[in-house]
């Protein structure tokens, strides 16, 4: 992610990994697992003087797997965002907290070909869009690390998490 004035920030990742799988009969097959994503975000508080941080974004990745030139599994995901937070910073560490709500969507693809069968299976489905709502926090105790938690929740499914990191902000 690269910070751009005016509040905007945008944000590309992505990796391809190539690497040789063996065969039950000794032989090897090519192998790749293609991830990448594009995304962009506004903090509308850069430009309003709002109590809270407000930000809308929106966010798109695609994942491949397959192996030699065939594509065996796809997924094409869609996020869009409004997050708002705050900050605080009460003695010598830092708690930011926030809210979020996201629509997302996506497609996944599975195609296969069965060299002994001599038949080719192809299955679509596309994901039920919906709202995620979600809250989490970021503390900082110690100078570059960190720690969060998150929790989400989709119309079927509740996440957790938590991390433990540091950063060089």
């Amino acid at each position: 992610s690269i910070g751009l004035p005016l509040g905007f920030e945008a944000t590309a990742r992505g990796v391809k990994l190539n690497f040789a799988a063996e065969n039950s009969d000794g032989s090897s097959t090519d192998v790749f697992l293609l991830m990448m994503g594009l995304g962009g975000r506004y903090s509308v508080s850069k430009t309003l003087s709002l109590p809270v941080d407000l930000a809308v974004g929106a966010f798109f990745q695609q994942v491949s797997l397959g192996q030699d030139s065939e594509e065996l599994l796809s997924t094409v995901n869609s996020s869009y965002n409004l997050q708002v937070g705050k900050e605080f910073s009460p003695l010598w560490f830092r708690l930011g907290v926030y809210g979020d709500v996201a629509y997302e969507a996506g497609t996944v693809n599975i195609s296969y070909t069965s060299q002994e069968f001599d038949t080719k299976i192809d299955f679509d489905f596309t994901t039920d869009p919906g709202l995620r709502y979600g809250a989490g926090f970021h503390l900082t105790l110690f100078p570059l690390t960190y720690l969060t938690g998150s929790f989400s929740k989709t119309e079927t499914r509740e996440i957790y998490s938590a991390g433990l990191g540091i950063s060089l902000r």
